[in-house]
């Protein structure tokens, strides 16, 4: 229907109304929805005695049509409760799923040409970000039938700012300037003599006095199997000069020569020794082919700013001795791109920064409710379907839109869709591998599985159009008949796979032998996959035919409660067939799934299954990392209150990023202590204090290094990725390499302030 044509309409259902004195009887009209202007504000976050929150739509008319009483709905991502019957009596507000909700006008609502109209609603807890306000917004319009007839993204659309009071109804003060000028007061500029040229700081360096240069006569002679080391150094330091470097495999060194061996007396194989002198010039000694990449990275380090802000013909360094190895053999990265998408673009520059860092694992989290970023070439609904986001309320083409990513499923105009081609995730593995970056792949099972489990619905549904019933269900993730009630933490309602059912280990084998196959083409060997195992809800498979039938005739399965132990062994068993490492989140070696007083499970320590601990703030979790290590498991530690990036930096409302487990900032992260992170480092970390596990001294061995997180919820394209990961990931970086500071086993809290003040001002 053309615009002229609406307008015609338009214009004669509005005399209609006028003669008829039915003035709130407005005709549906498509086009209307351009001419909204729509603006959301938060009234109050202290409704209730300050459990609820009240906000509201506010939306104006711009046009010259009015907007009906019927025939259209309002579609929005919010990642805030809200409470339906709360609504305002001209609208109802509907939950779909997730964070995907629907507004609909009723019987009471008018929206004439230059008027607006209001909507208020309540919802659980406190608003205190700018960046949780509703998104994504768009309009559908319906004809008398029901059916969608036409589909408009709100453009018109705003927010009234979170004024600094309305967030201190909730919690605590917001900074401004004031109170940041007297936190920054106990920093002091040191001098130069002073500072480490070097981040992480090394293990010991020893300045020599004098300098050296690299220029165009400078050559790179490197021992047996570190071509690659060699290449990657004569790249860097081409960057910021005008002619390549020489490199040849040979041991020489000495004045002019940069030389790179393996030396094996080092300890650990990323151990290295680098020394810079006149006589002999630069040498780089590792005890493996990692280590002489770090010494690199050290001698990277030493290049003055300027030298990387332009191009120079020559580079001085300062003469010295530096002898270095790791903390944690485990120095981790983690990034989702499942919730909103960066391309492999913006991959390649987060692997180059924990190289430049010396980080060395890369979790890649390619799966969850809201996405699935890896083409399976068996499977290809997972990425035709499970990709995209956009309007829909059956996800029959693709997934339901979520965290703002509006109503067209086009990677062009939305971080929600978009996937790496087989040939991507093979660059990024080879880029990573480069760089001595051992990537994680994750899929997560059984909860957190949506994306997957929609996509080979689909996949069912059109080969039973072909009559190929037995192939549709071959990878079926579904249990047709299961009347189960449950909401994920992320308020799905279908997002647990059937792990009753033979097919969801069918289907998990062909994607870990694909992923399998695409390393073996790139050369890249795979050592861990990640299966996720976290947040499955409570209720999940209680009321699933599938799984009575499975529980009656399975004598290892008790009830629904043994499930995930059973889903993790079967996992277990099917990775170590392929010389594979199963790791999972925190919850895989609890008990349950996690659910109730949380007591671990120790049946898959045996199997060196390993644990990444994440929730450190809920109930007793706190000791929680410690208490998985006692009962030896290897553990990761990405403890949220310190190293999940994503959460905002402090309560300012314009501030980006989450803060349901509090805020980080790069102090924050600085100050985590692995080995002691039960002993608070705050006064107001002291409740209940005495009641937390300590790290057995034997179990000091089974943590296996720190991870930070990035979870991309809030991000929105490369720009605001880079915005969350630096420089916090600085900060990570010291913590995971850098010796153990003396302050972390301070019992004295007082003298553990000083110590740590002392280190921070040296940091920042």
């Amino acid at each position: 229907m053309d615009k002229l044509k609406v307008s015609l309409i338009s214009v004669v259902c509005t005399l209609c109304m006028i003669l008829s004195g039915c003035q709130k009887e407005v005709q549906p009209v498509t086009t209307v929805g351009e001419y909204i202007s729509i603006e959301w504000q938060l009234i109050s976050n202290s409704i209730n005695n300050g459990d609820r929150y009240r906000a509201s739509f506010t939306m104006e008319n711009l046009g010259e049509e009015p907007l009906a009483n019927s025939g259209w709905s309002l579609f929005f991502n919010y990642r805030h409760n809200i409470l339906e019957e709360t609504t305002s009596d001209n609208a109802e507000i509907r939950f779909i799923n997730g964070d995907f909700y629907r507004l609909l006008p009723t019987e009471n609502f008018e929206l004439l040409p230059g008027e607006t109209a209001t909507v208020e609603f309540d919802g659980r807890g406190n608003v205190i970000k700018d960046d949780r306000a509703p998104k994504g917004l768009y309009f559908v319009f319906a004809d008398d039938q029901g059916n969608e007839i036409d589909t408009t993204a709100v453009e018109n659309y705003s927010f009234q700012r979170i004024g600094p009071g309305q967030v201190t109804e909730a919690l605590e003060f917001v900074p401004d300037a004031e109170s940041r000028f007297k936190a920054n007061q106990q920093t002091e500029k040191l001098e130069v003599s002073n500072l480490t040229p070097i981040l992480p700081t090394p293990g010991n360096i020893q300045h020599q006095g004098d300098t050296v240069n690299i220029n165009g006569d400078t050559q790179i002679h490197y021992g047996n199997g570190l071509q690659n080391e060699a290449r990657f150094l004569a790249d860097a330091l081409g960057k910021n000069m005008d002619i390549d470097l020489d490199i040849s495999e040979n041991i020489e060194s000495g004045t002019g020569i940069i030389s790179l061996q393996v030396n094996t007396e080092n300890a650990g194989s990323e151990a290295y020794r680098l020394e810079i002198s006149g006589e002999n010039g630069v040498q780089i000694r590792g005890a493996g082919p990692a280590g002489v990449f770090y010494g690199i990275q050290s001698l990277l380090h030493l290049v003055a700013v300027d030298g990387y802000q332009t191009t120079q013909s020559s580079i001085e360094l300062s003469a010295l001795s530096i002898s270095d190895a790791p903390r944690f053999g485990y120095r981790g990265m983690h990034l989702d791109v499942s919730r909103n998408f960066n391309g492999k673009e913006a991959v390649f520059k987060l692997l180059d920064l924990m190289a430049f860092y010396k980080l060395n694992k890369f979790h890649f989290h390619l799966t969850d409710d809201e996405g699935w970023r890896i083409q399976i070439e068996e499977l290809p609904e997972l990425t035709e379907l499970g990709a995209f986001r956009g309007h829909t309320l059956n996800d029959k083409n693709h997934l339901q839109p979520a965290y703002g990513s509006g109503p067209y499923p086009d990677p062009d105009s939305s971080y929600g869709s978009g996937y790496y081609t087989r040939k991507d995730y093979k660059d990024i593995i080879q880029y990573a591998h480069e760089r001595h970056i051992e990537v994680i792949p994750e899929f997560d099972v059984p909860g957190h599985a949506r994306a997957a489990i929609k996509a080979m619905e689909a996949r069912y549904h059109r080969l039973m159009e072909q009559g190929r019933e037995k192939e549709a269900n071959r990878y079926l993730l579904t249990d047709w008949n299961d009347e189960s009630v449950y909401l994920s933490a992320q308020e799905f309602n279908d997002n647990v796979i059937s792990v009753c059912k033979e097919s969801a280990y069918r289907f998990y084998e062909t994607v870990v032998d694909d992923v399998l196959e695409m390393h073996g083409e790139a050369d890249v060997p795979l050592n861990t996959i990640h299966m996720g195992g976290d947040e499955v809800p409570e209720g999940a498979w209680e009321k699933s035919p599938v799984c009575a039938e499975f529980i009656k005739e399975n004598d290892a399965v008790d009830g629904v409660d043994d499930l995930p132990g059973y889903f993790v062994e079967r996992l277990g068993e099917m990775l170590s067939k392929h010389g594979l490492t199963l790791a999972g989140w925190q919850e895989i070696a609890m008990r349950g799934g996690g659910h109730g007083d949380s007591e671990i499970d120790p049946s898959f320590a045996e199997n060196g299954v390993t644990i990444y601990s994440w929730d450190n703030f809920t109930g007793g979790n706190r000791d929680l990392g410690y208490r998985v290590a006692n009962a030896n498991y290897p553990v990761v530690l990405c403890n949220a209150t310190n190293l999940y990036f994503e959460l905002a930096s402090n309560r300012e409302p314009r501030e980006p990023g989450d803060y349901f487990a509090g805020f980080v900032d790069t102090r924050k992260v600085f100050e985590f202590m692995p080995l002691n992170f039960t002993d608070p480092m705050h006064e107001s970390d002291t409740q209940n204090a005495d009641e937390f596990v300590e790290l057995n001294s034997s179990a000091k061995n089974n943590i296996k290094g720190l991870q930070a997180h990035l979870w991309s919820e809030p991000i929105k394209g490369p720009d605001s990725l880079e915005y969350f990961y630096a420089p916090k990931i600085l900060a990570l970086a010291e913590r995971a390499w850098a010796s153990q500071p003396a302050w972390e086993m301070m019992g004295n809290s007082g003298q553990r302030t000083v110590a740590f003040t002392e280190d921070w001002i040296r940091f920042a």
